[in-house]
C-alpha cells in the first residue's frame, strides 16, 4: 500500500474512532482510489458504508475485499457465460 493510502486509511480509522461516520468514508473512499487491491482499505469502506446506509458502496467494497477489483470484470457465480 502506498503512503499516500496508508495515510488516508489511517485517517480514516482515527475519524471513525471519533465518531465522525461522514468523515471516515470520504478518507476510506480515498484510500481505495489509491490502493484498489488493498483489502484492509476495502474492508473499512465497506464497513463505514454499511453504517451509513450505503449498501450498494458497502456490497462492492466488501466484494473487492474478498476477491479483488478483478474478479468484477469477469463471470460471476450467477453468470450463464
Amino acid at each position: 500500500m502506498s503512503h499516500g493510502a496508508r495515510a488516508a486509511l489511517d485517517a480514516g480509522l482515527q475519524a471513525r474512532e471519533q465518531g465522525a461516520l461522514r468523515e471516515a468514508l470520504e478518507h476510506f473512499r480515498s484510500a481505495t482510489r489509491l490502493a484498489p487491491d488493498s483489502a484492509p482499505a476495502q474492508l473499512a469502506l465497506g464497513e463505514a458504508a454499511e453504517v451509513l446506509g450505503e449498501f450498494d458502496e458497502a456490497l462492492v467494497a466488501y466484494l473487492d475485499a474478498q476477491f479483488g477489483r478483478d474478479a468484477r470484470q469477469g463471470p460471476t457465480p450467477f453468470s450463464v457465460r
